[in-house]
């Protein structure tokens, strides 16, 4: 028996030979697949649950930047609200009037009476008057205007030495009132925008390092899957065993410092110059429609925001300099006046390479897109909160059927109305308040909601190229 097993053996023996040779390589195979099916799947769900827990520390940092900016506003709003003080010079309109022998109905400090139009019909005429004669001949027709709007709103037109000085005190008033309200309002969504972007920047710089370090510590390795290269290279975010440590964090969030105290005056000075270039010399009695008052509104953007190079061609203006200071002494007088200690005023390389990785963000050709769209997000709501004065429509309740078509025939006049830069001012003033303090904030929430700043902020958090690599 076992010598015919042999002989079969030896007869077959190159036959047995391949079938045992693919059977075992059909085997090795199968397993083989098996484990590459198996390494495929949990490299799957490695990489899904890792985008997952990405997106949630992304979307959970982008929430952080909104807390964030609602508790920093105050902080900017106390300063704003103080230096640019609308209603001290309100108030000091209204003693003037309260010193009258005959004094009218004094206006709420939040609101200033529109002029009266037919008080002013007589003021044109006649050249050779007695009056016009006292009056300097170089003085322009719109400063002619304003005192007959400051006078219209007093209820009263003087006639004596006192009232003639006193009408070119309370012009000055309203000049200042007009000059300050435009000041202030413009340079409150400046700020408020400039505030929104660098703590997105800041927050999701040191977002992206958190996100790094916990994916290091989770490979729990020394030898294999990641490692974080050395500061050397410019931009890289490296810390000593890969972790940014508390008192260097502390400090780079300091410098927001410079944007809520020192930038935003800057700001504040160029904002003035270019009110009072635009909005100076417009009466206070001239009347706009919405489309006139955005037209305004967007020339002080456009001198703001645009300058020309030596081609004499439009490119946009650096904001860097309002939102982080670029002196080795501003930077220790940033981090002395945000309460860090004296003998640790110095700016150490990892805290260098966040600071020169921001400002990078801040000159990029992204930042000035993101800009943009932000700061016509804001104006638009700005915009968006005047349009019941000018149609005033819009604060009916709706109505239904045939009185609906009957109100809104009957209201046509009153769509798009022109309204006295004089009853302008008050409500352009009062926005301040809503910008700063208002609950919920609708500026905030507006800019959190922009598609150009959400993907910014993606680029900035997702770019760690730099600290993880594969080796």
């Amino acid at each position: 028996m076992l010598s015919a097993v042999q002989g079969f053996a030896n007869r077959h023996r190159k036959g047995l030979v391949i079938t045992a040779g693919l059977t075992g390589g059909i085997y090795m195979m199968g397993k083989y697949a098996k484990s590459k099916l198996i390494e495929f799947h949990e490299k799957s769900a490695s990489e899904r649950t890792a985008k997952e827990n990405m997106k949630r520390r992304f979307e959970q940092n982008q929430q952080d930047c909104v807390f964030t900016v609602l508790s920093l506003l105050p902080t900017l709003g106390d300063q704003l609200l103080h230096e640019l003080n609308v209603e001290l010079i309100t108030a000091k309109l209204q003693q003037t009037r309260s010193q009258r022998s005959t004094p009218a109905p004094t206006p709420d400090s939040s609101m200033i009476l529109p002029p009266k139009p037919e008080q002013d019909e007589n003021k044109q005429e006649q050249e050779g008057s007695a009056e016009n004669k006292e009056e300097p001949k170089e003085e322009s027709e719109n400063v002619k205007e304003d005192q007959d709007a400051a006078v219209a709103v007093d209820g009263t037109e003087g006639h004596t030495k006192d009232d003639t000085i006193e009408r070119k005190t309370k012009l000055e008033l309203w000049n200042e009132l007009k000059i300050m309200s435009f000041t202030r309002t413009v340079t409150a969504l400046y700020s408020l925008t400039f505030l929104t972007l660098l703590t997105q920047v800041q927050l999701n710089l040191l977002g992206r390092f958190t996100y790094v370090s916990s994916v290091i510590a989770l490979s729990n390795t020394t030898d294999a899957s990641y490692r974080v290269d050395a500061p050397a290279v410019k931009g890289s975010l490296s810390s000593t065993a890969g972790q940014l440590d508390f008192q260097t964090e502390k400090k780079y969030l300091t410098f927001s410092y410079w944007l809520l105290h020192e930038g935003w005056r800057r700001w504040s000075e160029k904002v003035r110059d270019v009110v009072e270039d635009v909005v100076g010399g417009i009466s206070l009695k001239k009347a706009f429609t919405s489309k006139d008052f955005s037209d305004l509104l967007g020339e002080i953007r456009s001198r703001l925001e645009y300058t020309e190079d030596m081609e004499g061609e439009r490119v946009p203006v650096n904001m860097r300099e309002y939102m982080l200071p670029d002196e080795a002494s501003d930077e220790r007088e940033v981090l002395r006046a945000g309460g860090v200690d004296e003998f640790d005023l110095v700016v150490d390389p990892v805290l260098r390479n966040l600071l020169d990785e921001t400002r990078d963000f801040i000159d990029s050709a992204d930042f000035t897109t993101v800009l943009s769209s932000t700061l016509a997000t804001t104006f638009a709501r700005f915009n968006l909160a005047l349009q019941p004065t000018f149609n005033p429509f819009l604060l009916s309740p709706p109505q239904s059927g045939n009185n609906a078509v009957i109100a809104e025939i009957e209201d046509d006049e009153d769509i798009d109305r022109a309204v006295p830069l004089v009853t302008l001012l008050p409500l352009v003033a009062r926005q301040v308040h809503l910008i700063i303090n208002g609950v919920p904030n609708e500026y905030v929430e507006s800019l959190a909601m922009v598609k150009e700043l959400q993907a910014f902020s993606a680029i900035v958090y997702s770019s760690f190229s730099e600290q993880l690599t594969n080796p």
